[in-house]
């Protein structure tokens, strides 16, 4: 098990701890396999939907499913934050202005 382990995190290169959770859970517990690509917001849905149908067929505890959904929500949030922070950026480098 400890190669799978550092296999996976090699895997896990410049992700955050909330996408590295997703993953190992994902793949682990879900059979859901990213590997080293990014999470977009459609691979969440899809983990979501997994992870919904895994609890009612009782394969996931209910404390684990709402873990793991709250990781999964935050790590969306995080997605919508560095999106707007993104698009800030580029309409100040647009228009000239620097807000800091």
């Amino acid at each position: 098990m400890s190669k799978k382990i550092a296999k996976n995190s090699s895997n896990h290169k410049g992700k955050s701890p909330q996408a590295i959770e997703i993953d190992k859970v994902s793949e682990n517990i879900l059979g859901v396999s990213f590997g080293k690509k990014i999470l977009k917001p459609r691979d969440i849905k899809r983990i979501h939907s997994k992870l919904i149908t895994t609890f009612i067929q009782g394969n996931i505890t209910s404390e684990r499913a709402k873990t793991l959904s709250y990781l999964c929500q935050s790590y969306l949030q995080a997605l919508g934050f560095i999106e707007m922070e993104e698009r800030i950026k580029a309409l100040e480098e647009k228009t000239g202005a620097n807000h800091v």
